[in-house]
């Protein structure tokens, strides 16, 4: 099967947009945690744990 070239370079660029905000979410994704353990101290399954 082959491509055109204008349809390879939108599928590369599409690649590229969803490499990049995949990597800004994993750079992201541990502050955000972070931030939320801080709010939360127990996590949601700890009374469900307690209660049985």
């Amino acid at each position: 099967m082959l491509l055109n070239v204008s349809t390879y370079i939108s599928i590369r660029q599409k690649l590229f947009i969803l490499l990049k905000e995949t990597f800004i979410s994993l750079i992201a994704l541990p502050i955000d945690s972070h931030s939320a353990k801080r709010q939360i101290p127990a996590p949601p399954s700890f009374p469900y744990a307690r209660k049985t």
